[in-house]
């Protein structure tokens, strides 16, 4: 009897050892998609991970007759907690917007995101007037994405807006999807 104990007691020491092995996991090292983001930029993104470390590119030109726009961003990325659909990260980012257009145009995409709100909307030629003007907004927090091979992703944190105009600050959030390729199994 004792013999049986001892043999059911190593089989289940050696099952114990076998099931501690890891799992091969995937990690996507490249992504494309579109981002939406007060801090991280707006437009087609692409995103590239070194391991822990990754760096995003987001940008998008808006040409129209009466409006130009320009908005581009780079992001840096770095991961906190790894799965294998899953990704918890921190980022830092930094966005140039670039405005060119008439004043009503310039409401319709920006009626008071960037705090420049400080118009006379009673002057006759408010709708007339040209406006320029070029904001770089700096933003920093947490983010997650999840999805297999296409993810979404979600980042909020805390921005600062015209960092060398006006300076507001307030929270961020930005969001995006996006495909993943080029996995790497670990």
């Amino acid at each position: 009897m004792r013999k049986i104990i001892v043999f059911i007691l190593s089989l289940f020491f050696v099952a114990g050892i076998n099931a501690q092995e890891k799992k091969a996991f995937t990690s996507f090292k490249n992504e494309v998609g579109i981002h939406a983001g007060f801090t991280s930029g707006v437009g087609f993104s692409y995103r590239k991970w070194y391991d822990k470390i990754g760096f995003q590119l987001t940008g998008v030109p808006v040409k129209t007759d009466e409006t130009t726009l320009y908005n581009g961003a780079v992001t840096f990325l770095y991961t906190f907690k790894e799965k294998s659909y899953f990704r918890f990260y921190g980022y830092v980012g930094n966005n140039i917007v670039h405005f060119k257009g008439t004043q009503s145009s310039h409401e319709s995409y920006f009626p008071d995101l960037f705090g420049i709100d400080d118009y006379n909307y009673d002057d006759p030629d408010f709708y007339s007037r040209s406006k320029e003007f070029t904001h770089y907004n700096i933003g920093v927090g947490p983010g997650v994405s999840f999805g297999k091979e296409v993810a979404f992703n979600l980042m909020v944190g805390y921005g600062f807006y015209d960092v060398f105009g006006s300076f507001n600050m307030y929270p961020s959030a930005e969001i995006g999807l996006y495909y993943r390729f080029n996995k790497k199994v670990e």
